[in-house]
C-alpha cells in the first residue's frame, strides 16, 4: 500500500506541476480535493501531501476561506527572483568551472540533445524538463548544493522561464543557440563569458515576460 501511495503522489504530483507550469491550469484557479481524487484515483490523503508539496514549491496558495488555488507571482515577485537568479547564479559559476570535467560536459550535452528533440517534436513537457535538467546538471556541480536548489525552485515559483521557452520558434532558436554557447565556455573554462552569456540567457526570459505582461 505505501508503495502504491508514493507512485501514486509522484506521479499526480509531476502532472499537476506540469499543468501549472505550462499554464493549462490558470492563475487562481481553483484545486478541489473531491475532483483531484475522483480524476486521478488517489486517496484523499495522497491528494492533501500533494497540495502541501505544491505549497512548497510555491507553485499554489492555500488559504482558509478558497482551499488551494493556482499561485499567480506579481510582477514584483518575477523581478525580485530575475535579480536574485543573476546573483545566485553569477556565484555559482566560479564554482562550477573549477569543478567541471569532461563527464560532466557530457552529461549537460545529453540533456541538451534531448531538449532539442522535444523541440522537434513539440513535447512541452518535455521541452520544459529537458530545459530544467540541462541547467540543473550544471550547477549541480556548484561546491554551495543550496545554490542549485534554490535556483531550481525560483525558476518554478516566477514561471516566467516556462512560458519564454515554451513560447514561439524564435525563443527557442535563441535557447538553443545559448545553450550551444554555455557548453562551449564549459569546454573552454571560460568564466567570464559564461557569466554573460548566463545573464543574457535570464535576461531574455525576464524581458520576455515584461513585454508581453505574461501574468502567470
Amino acid at each position: 500500500m505505501a508503495t502504491s501511495q508514493k507512485n501514486d503522489f509522484e506521479r499526480v504530483l509531476e502532472i499537476l506541476e506540469f499543468r501549472i507550469l505550462s499554464s493549462v491550469l490558470k492563475p487562481r484557479e481553483r484545486l478541489i480535493e473531491r475532483e483531484l481524487i475522483e480524476e486521478y484515483k488517489i486517496s484523499r490523503g495522497t491528494v492533501r501531501k500533494i497540495l502541501k508539496e505544491l505549497v512548497v514549491k510555491n507553485l499554489i496558495n492555500h488559504t482558509s476561506n478558497r482551499g488551494a488555488v493556482v499561485a499567480e507571482p506579481t510582477p514584483k515577485e518575477v523581478e525580485d527572483i530575475y535579480r536574485t537568479r543573476l546573483v545566485l547564479e553569477s556565484y555559482a559559476i566560479d564554482f562550477v568551472i573549477v569543478n567541471i570535467n569532461d563527464s560532466i560536459i557530457e552529461q549537460v550535452e545529453s540533456h541538451e540533445r534531448a531538449f532539442e528533440k522535444a523541440l522537434e517534436e513539440e513535447n512541452l513537457r518535455g521541452i520544459l524538463a529537458y530545459n530544467r535538467s540541462f541547467h540543473r546538471a550544471i550547477f549541480d556541480k556548484c561546491e554551495n548544493q543550496i545554490i542549485p536548489e534554490i535556483t531550481d525552485q525560483l525558476r518554478s515559483r516566477s514561471r516566467a522561464w516556462y512560458r519564454y521557452i515554451a513560447g514561439s520558434s524564435i525563443h527557442r532558436e535563441n535557447s538553443v543557440r545559448d545553450h550551444l554557447q554555455i557548453i562551449e565556455c564549459l569546454r573552454t573554462r571560460d568564466t567570464q563569458r559564461l557569466k554573460k552569456i548566463n545573464e543574457s540567457h535570464l535576461t531574455a526570459g525576464y524581458e520576455n515576460y515584461k513585454e508581453n505582461l505574461i501574468l502567470i
